[in-house]
């Protein structure tokens, strides 16, 4: 009789601690994982540098500051997704020799962070070997 009562404490325990240890599981994996889902609403960055973006999205804002041509950016994380608005600064010129983009407050990006069709829609070509620096008065003019 004795060993059935402790047959049935020690079923019961070990059920009680499969319950809790599962439970346990469930939420460290599926309700606290990270997002696996990331949304771009920018239209003008390539594919390689929204990959960049998402391998470094535990430390976006030290990732960003290293690009000085976005302007702004936003982050919104809903449960499995992750939400980036990335807005990029006015794009004064572009360098064919150079494959650079000059903006209008002299910061410059690479065209490897663009999508083409961003790129053809810069009018103004800069041809020097060196890209060109907006002045005090351009930026004025521009503004």
């Amino acid at each position: 009789m004795i060993k059935r009562k402790y047959y049935y404490n020690f079923i019961s325990f070990i059920s009680f601690f499969l319950l809790f240890f599962f439970s346990f599981l469930v939420y460290k994996y599926f309700l606290k994982s990270e997002p696996s889902i990331v949304n771009f609403y920018n239209n003008e960055l390539s594919s390689e540098f929204e990959m960049d973006i998402t391998n470094n999205l535990e430390n976006l804002e030290s990732f960003f500051e290293n690009y000085t041509f976005i302007e702004k950016y936003l982050i919104n994380r809903k449960n499995s997704e992750i939400d980036i608005n990335i807005q990029i600064k006015e794009p004064f010129a572009k360098n064919q020799i150079n494959q650079e983009i000059i903006f209008t407050d002299n910061s410059i990006g690479s065209f490897s962070f663009f999508k083409e069709k961003y790129i053809n829609s810069i009018d103004l070509i800069d041809i020097s070997n060196n890209p060109i620096q907006i002045n005090n008065y351009l930026q004025k003019i521009i503004s």
